[in-house]
């Protein structure tokens, strides 16, 4: 799942995913903002209860700054609600604090703006190895 409340940001970051041979036949879910992806995945959750499949989401990408509900207090609802999938928070900011406010919230990493490619692929690969495409997680791909 990708949740920015940027549009060209969002098309950016599912660009990227794509360029990746093991995301393209995932479904990459994109959210304007963390009240969307709160939505979206309790929808996702019963629909899974409903239907019995173990399809999940593997991975987050998620925006720091959002105008209805900001990144670490998305994080906070969305482990809550069970999402156990590889968090990256994305943001322009490269203090301390924010990085750690987003780890407290259960981010798994923090990447400041720009960042490489390369650099989301390799998270991307340690979250496909580390799932067999059923785990509980959340991807920006979420299949």
């Amino acid at each position: 799942m990708i949740c920015d409340d940027d549009a060209l940001s969002r098309k950016m970051l599912k660009k990227i995913l794509l360029m990746h041979p093991g995301c393209r036949d995932l479904k990459i879910v994109s959210c304007a903002d963390g009240t969307d992806a709160v939505k979206y995945f309790c929808k996702h959750q019963q629909q899974r209860k409903k239907n019995s499949h173990n399809v999940s989401f593997q991975l987050l990408l998620i925006d720091d700054q959002m105008k209805s509900l900001n990144g670490d207090a998305t994080v906070k609802i969305l482990r809550a609600m069970g999402f156990a999938g590889t968090t990256v928070c994305i943001t322009g900011n490269s203090d301390a604090e924010t990085k750690a406010k987003f780890l407290l919230a259960g981010a798994d990493q923090v990447f400041v703006k720009p960042f490489s490619a390369a650099k989301l692929h390799s998270i991307l690969e340690n979250c496909l190895l580390s799932t067999d495409g059923g785990g509980d997680g959340g991807a920006t791909a979420a299949s």
